[in-house]
């Protein structure tokens, strides 16, 4: 997990090892696209991001954070880590739309290919369902998950 309890940002000295890990993802995306690539079609990529149970100290930064982005001071434990799950998602999103312009050159025949990115958040909501151990304050709870298709316009 890239992100510690109430955190959404990407500490920098985890920043590349971030870029190593999705970068497959773009990879891929671009090599099923390569098989295609007289066709013009769309990448859509799905981000979802997850948080654990853990509330927040009312006056920490990150729960004033939380609560001017919600445009409400009585947001719940839930409200707020709907949207922490959000932020989390929409970072990886920005992750790899960076990676992607980096990289660009790199790929071959990408002209006829658009990136669309998807982020939601899932709040509480456990990442899995197969995973029967959870506690409230699980780093595994903390994760992202993402999916792509490539389809034509």
């Amino acid at each position: 997990a890239f992100f510690g309890p109430g955190k959404y940002e990407i500490p920098s000295e985890k920043l590349e090892e971030a870029q190593i890990i999705f970068s497959p993802i773009l990879d891929s995306v671009v090599s099923f696209y390569n098989k295609y690539a007289d066709i013009d079609r769309i990448a859509t990529i799905r981000i979802i991001g997850f948080a654990d149970g853990t509330g927040f100290n009312k006056e920490s930064d990150i729960a004033r954070t939380l609560l001017l982005l919600l445009n409400d001071s009585l947001a719940t434990k839930q409200q707020l880590n709907m949207k922490l799950s959000e932020l989390r998602a929409k970072r990886i999103a920005d992750l790899l739309d960076t990676t992607l312009s980096t990289r660009i050159d790199n790929y071959q025949n990408i002209q006829k290919l658009n990136f669309l990115f998807f982020e939601t958040g899932k709040g509480e909501e456990f990442p899995s369902k197969k995973i029967t151990d959870y506690v409230e304050n699980d780093e595994r709870r903390r994760v992202v998950l993402l999916f792509w298709s490539v389809l034509p316009r």
